[in-house]
């Protein structure tokens, strides 16, 4: 069985559930913690499968954006970016140390 993210098409509800044939089973709980398989079962017609996770920050890396890192005045930038209102932005020298 496939573990699967899915939204119930008729409620709008994001649940988590492991593919049974042309069947979603769900499960009760977190995937991260303690977790069991429900007797609820959703069709695949009446579901959207989503995302297998829902990220909790994105790092970026601009190596191959140098427009962008010019805009920065350096070879290469990182930053960061959250799901709270905050980007951090690191600057690294083109130097190289030795």
């Amino acid at each position: 069985m496939k573990c699967v993210r899915f939204e119930d098409l008729r409620t709008g509800n994001k649940r988590i559930g492991f593919i049974d044939g042309d069947v979603i089973r769900c499960v009760y709980g977190s995937l991260e913690t303690y977790w069991q398989i429900t007797d609820e079962t959703f069709a695949m017609r009446d579901v959207r499968l989503l995302a297998p996770c829902v990220p909790k920050q994105i790092i970026c890396v601009s190596f191959n954006y140098q427009k962008h890192a010019a805009e920065f005045g350096a070879s290469r930038v990182f930053f960061l970016r959250l799901r709270i209102p905050l980007s951090v932005q690191v600057r690294i020298s083109s130097g190289r140390s030795r």
